[in-house]
């Protein structure tokens, strides 16, 4: 089976709308795995319910390796435990293909705000509670968990404004219906060079490669606080292992050559190449523990 698989095109769900860093990763990951695999690997963006309305859809599709879903941190470890009516389980409706990428996020403002760093706008917020918005790509997903986090760190009080997905929300940033946003520094690079935003902060324990003039929250006064969500490849259970084991070995091949750590290096990522089988189902359990916590700390609901 594994030897003829595939014999037609794959389809990859990305529950997430296009042009976000999910979109732009996963397309350009589908590329090389089409290469890989001599068949076409089809993206399809099922947007809704902060990522619920396409992983519901690949939960449900046939177990024979042509439905993949892209899944991120918050949907295998956050949005379960907020959403207690969700149809499905993410860790037990799915079995592990290979790791995509981890990520460092930035946080914005729209440079006509007057915050110049993180002190300054940890200031305002303390003066004026709950008057800043910031925004994410709906609840529970890695941009709201990353803003509720920084609210109790900072002891201040936000507004938060779910939008359908990240691509909508730097928009807002942009005309000002939002204050604020921790987003991938791939989706605002471009911006903060031009100046139409500024960047106060990243999320990891290190700078970004391509924002070098911005701190980490480390270097503006929270010790020992990183933020780096993840991203993974899945297909529904019962998908056989020697056709789980055919694909993880082609993403393997694309995640590991130079030309990817380069593509993922200029989005402020790092591949997460030959992590698949048990070694992703012991990552994701990991994961989904200190996520507990984290949650639980920042009191997020799915309200």
């Amino acid at each position: 089976m594994a030897e003829s698989f595939p014999t037609r095109p794959i389809t990859w769900v990305i529950p997430y709308p296009p042009g976000g860093n999910p979109d732009v990763i996963a397309r350009y990951a589908a590329k090389g795995l089409s290469e890989k695999l001599g068949q076409p690997v089809l993206i399809d963006n099922r947007t809704g319910a902060s990522g619920i309305v396409g992983t519901e859809y690949v939960a449900a599709a046939k177990p024979d390796g042509y439905t993949l879903v892209y899944a991120s941190s918050s949907m295998m470890t956050v949005i379960p435990l907020i959403n207690k009516g969700l149809s499905f389980s993410p860790r037990r409706a799915f079995v592990p293909i290979h790791g995509l990428g981890t990520y460092d996020m930035v946080l914005v403002t729209n440079a006509a705000k007057p915050f110049k760093d993180v002190a300054s706008l940890v200031e305002y917020a303390k003066s004026n509670p709950k008057k800043l918005n910031y925004g994410s790509a709906g609840i529970g997903t890695t941009a709201h968990l990353a803003s509720a986090y920084f609210e109790k760190l900072a002891d201040i009080q936000m507004t938060h404004i779910p939008f359908r997905g990240a691509g909508q929300s730097v928009p807002s940033l942009l005309s000002n219906d939002i204050d604020l946003l921790f987003d991938y520094p791939a989706a605002t690079q471009q911006l903060i060079e031009s100046g139409k935003l500024r960047a106060l902060a990243t999320t990891g324990s290190t700078r970004v490669s391509s924002l070098p003039g911005v701190g980490t929250l480390q270097d503006a006064g929270y010790a020992n606080v990183t933020f780096s969500p993840w991203d993974v490849i899945l297909a529904p259970a019962g998908t056989p292992k020697e056709i789980r084991d055919r694909l993880a070995a082609a993403f393997r091949e694309v995640l590991s050559s130079p030309e990817a750590r380069s593509f993922f290096e200029e989005r402020g990522a790092k591949p997460l190449a030959g992590l698949s089988d048990e070694r992703l189902t012991e990552f994701i359990a990991a994961e989904a523990a200190k996520m507990q916590d984290l949650v639980d700390k920042a009191g997020i609901t799915a309200e």
